[in-house]
């Protein structure tokens, strides 16, 4: 589970996310997202591979624009003292706590 933003778009095809925890880029495979996300927008999701196709394993239902990216990154570092880019780990370790935080902010 991550917060991801959308770096660009293959529109009916798929949209390339940016892991603000990780800073990996993913390409995922998802007609629908890739015409319907604006740029630069966050989302909270987990992703999945298969076959070397990556999609959406779950997605949250609110979109956060491009201002979040700072909150979302700050809250990483000083709520969980998560170093950007932190491990695989450590965003499994604390996923519970993202969508708490995700939860809060969507209230």
């Amino acid at each position: 589970m991550s917060f991801f933003q959308a770096a660009a778009f293959d529109r009916g095809r798929g949209i390339l996310l940016r892991n603000l925890l990780t800073d990996e880029e993913h390409f995922v495979v998802d007609p629908i997202f890739s015409d319907a996300l604006p740029l630069r927008c966050v989302v909270i999701g987990r992703l999945i591979e298969f076959a070397g196709i990556t999609m959406f394993d779950a997605v949250g239902p609110r979109v956060f624009g491009p201002g979040w990216v700072r909150e979302i990154v700050s809250a990483a570092n000083d709520d969980f003292d998560l170093t950007i880019p932190a491990t695989h780990a450590q965003l499994a370790e604390f996923a519970t706590e993202l969508i708490h935080l995700y939860r809060d902010w969507s209230a």
